[in-house]
Formats: structure tokens, C-alpha cells, sequence
């Protein structure tokens, strides 16, 4: 059950996100950076709890991700910048 808590934060998250860059105009780059500097100094500490994943396809696909939420986060943030959240 916890997983409905956690989606809708995620979901006020992001659009916290773009309703800020709607209203300040930001560079997507830029909102793009704060938001992983803000996610990695929050998921930081638990670093320490876990142990490193040893399969190299687990690497992969998180970088494949990676791409595929930069592409997109790109293409948000520029909308709502253009024509509002």
C-alpha cells in the first residue's frame, strides 16, 4: 500500500516542477540538473545500507533509461516553459 503514497508524491513532484518552470521560464538543462543533484543528495545515505548490483545489464538499462527520461524530461520542461503547465 505504501506504493500509493509514493506515486503521489511523485506525481505533486513533478508537477511542482512544471508549474515552477512555468512560471520562472527556465532552461530545461538546467531544471533537469537540479532535480538529479536534488535526487542523488536525498538517495545519497542509503548507499551505505546497500550493496553495488554486479550485473553489467543492470548498468545498461539504467543508462538507457536515463536517456529516454532525459529526452523526455527535455521535451516537458521546454513545453510547459513555451506554453504553460
Amino acid at each position: 500500500m505504501i506504493w500509493v503514497v509514493f506515486a503521489f508524491l511523485c506525481s505533486l513532484t513533478t508537477a511542482a516542477f512544471i508549474s515552477f518552470n512555468h512560471i520562472f521560464r527556465l532552461p530545461a538543462n538546467l531544471l533537469m540538473v537540479y532535480r538529479g543533484l536534488g535526487s542523488a543528495l536525498c538517495l545519497a545515505p542509503l548507499l551505505l545500507f546497500v550493496l553495488p548490483v554486479t550485473n553489467p545489464m543492470f548498468y545498461l538499462f539504467c543508462i538507457l533509461q536515463g536517456c529516454l527520461v532525459a529526452y523526455t524530461d527535455n521535451r516537458i520542461f521546454n513545453a510547459s516553459k513555451t506554453w504553460g503547465g
